[in-house]
């Protein structure tokens, strides 16, 4: 199976047979994981990677703070309670509101 996958970083991870029980094959499983190491150390793949972690990380920091202002400012105590009471009796439908909601927000800074 590992010979019909392909990863994106170029590595052929090895089959190395390890049984838990009696420690048999710990140093070859830990030669292995040495082995990962050094490769990821000399490839672009780990630059690559960190990059993509990095933003990812950004973007859910700043999904989370941009929630948590919004909720905070416009939809202050009993305001969500009364956007469910509109989706719940159809005077509103999920999408108008969101888009109403991040409209007020971004018009007042």
């Amino acid at each position: 199976m590992l010979s019909m996958a392909s990863r994106a970083d170029g590595w052929r991870p090895p089959i190395v047979k390890a049984i838990a029980t009696t420690g048999s094959g710990v140093g070859e499983v830990r030669q292995a994981l040495e082995q990962f190491r050094s490769f990821q150390e000399q490839s672009a793949w780990k630059e690559k990677r960190r990059r993509g972690y990095l933003r990812s990380r950004f973007l859910e920091l700043l999904r989370r703070n941009l929630f948590e202002k919004v909720i905070r400012e416009r939809l202050p105590d009993g305001s969500l309670e009364q956007v469910v009471d509109d989706l719940l009796q159809h005077r509103a439908d999920p999408y108008s509101l969101v888009e109403r909601i991040v409209a007020e927000s971004v018009a007042s800074g």
